[in-house]
């Protein structure tokens, strides 16, 4: 037998062999019964009063919120049914898998184990296609239903829900200029992690506000890699960071990197430009924005509002996104827990009017050549950056 007709003869054992496998497998699996009553086809996880918001001409969000209280996103619910087709064969337990990919690669799968027919689920992308499906766990064997669908919200936010987290949101799922869209799962904003030296209060001993589930969430399902604290140092606004070896609130693996960005910085109009007022800080957020391997990463200030709120504008700005949506954008800390309401003057009074006075044709334009001839952000700094934030 020469070597080519040994080799079709073995790749047909082989594919006999495998065939033979995967037939023994779906017979030997139990057979059950179906039925899937949540998600619809279209989902919205925007609450109410976020809703009616998102739909205002206006980025007043005061009619709506004040920033007394936090806006959770709303959880998409999934419930099924499954009904062994032999009698007295129970459920044990499932599997719930939850995909942006039909074929459910690990790297767009969310998966959760319960003993229930129904799953809450928070922090899904906007405007995204995904794929479900659950699997039924029997004495017998496991059996996987067929594949569901559901599209999310096109309209933009995308609001995280981290237990002991406040203020934070996605700088992903904007459209930009151009139709594009910012990419989800990236660069979050949110409030701080954990208490230090703020609003009359300085605690005696490091304080977390971030709890267990909260940093769960962090790590498994936002996959954070990178920590940005804006918090000042000077006068322990950080709350007794890092801890041994440099460690940030969500511990080994994630970069803890303190960048201090002033705020309390005078009272004229001018120096009360945050962007202005901090170009070494921000050309340094820049230059670690250009490191692929920070992402995932949040950053963050006390509240999550004005300092956060500026980087938010100067990196979605850059990006394409208008500045409708920029003001809008940061406006949506009102739905935080944020001690206090804020005004879109803070922005176009500042750092806004200041922009605006650049070269461009754009806002776009307008801030590449702020971060280049004032910041010393580089043009290389500036298309990595893009290539690694725009859909």
């Amino acid at each position: 037998m020469n070597k080519k007709i040994k080799s079709i003869f073995g790749v047909t054992l082989c594919a006999i062999f495998l065939a033979t496998v995967l037939l023994f497998t779906a017979c030997g699996a139990p057979k059950v019964y179906w039925n899937f009553s949540a998600p619809e086809a279209e989902v919205d996880f925007h609450t109410e009063k976020q809703a009616a918001y998102l739909a205002s001409s206006e980025y007043d969000t005061l009619e709506f919120v004040r920033g007394a209280e936090e806006s959770l996103p709303e959880a998409v619910t999934f419930e099924w049914a499954a009904t062994p087709e032999k009698e007295g064969l129970e459920v044990t337990g499932y599997t719930l898998e939850i995909s942006r990919d039909s074929k459910f690669t690990e790297d767009t799968t969310l998966i959760y184990e319960t003993t229930k027919t129904s799953y809450d689920v928070y922090n899904l992308y906007v405007a995204t296609d995904y794929y479900w499906r659950v699997t039924a766990k029997t004495k017998e064997g496991d059996a996987t239903s067929p594949n569901q669908f559901f599209h999310t919200t096109d309209a933009g936010f995308r609001n995280i829900y981290v237990e002991g987290v406040t203020n934070m949101r996605d700088l992903g799922g904007w459209k930009t200029e151009s139709g594009d869209r910012v990419k989800q799962g990236m660069i979050y904003r949110c409030g701080r992690l954990n208490i230090g030296n703020a609003d009359g209060y300085e605690p005696d001993e490091y304080t977390e506000n971030i709890t267990a589930e909260g940093k769960k969430t962090m790590l498994e399902q936002l996959g954070i890699k990178s920590q940005i604290d804006l918090r000042r140092t000077d006068n322990n606004e950080v709350g007794y960071l890092p801890l041994a070896g440099d460690l940030g609130p969500l511990g080994e693996g994630v970069d803890y990197v303190q960048m201090p960005m002033q705020w309390e910085i005078g009272s004229e109009s001018k120096s009360n430009n945050l962007v202005s007022a901090n170009k070494d800080m921000v050309k340094k957020f820049f230059a670690y924005m250009a490191d692929e391997s920070h992402y995932p990463m949040i950053f963050h200030c006390n509240i999550g509002t004005d300092r956060t709120g500026a980087l938010a504008y100067l990196v979605n700005g850059l990006l394409g996104v208008t500045e409708e949506s920029l003001h809008r954008d940061y406006m949506l800390s009102n739905l935080g827990d944020i001690t206090g309401a804020r005004n879109i003057s803070k922005i176009t009074t500042t750092y806004g009017k200041m922009l605006d006075e650049y070269n461009g044709a754009t806002l776009s334009e307008k801030i590449q050549n702020y971060l280049i001839t004032e910041v010393g952000v580089t043009q290389a700094q500036i298309d990595t950056i893009k290539g690694l934030l725009i859909e």
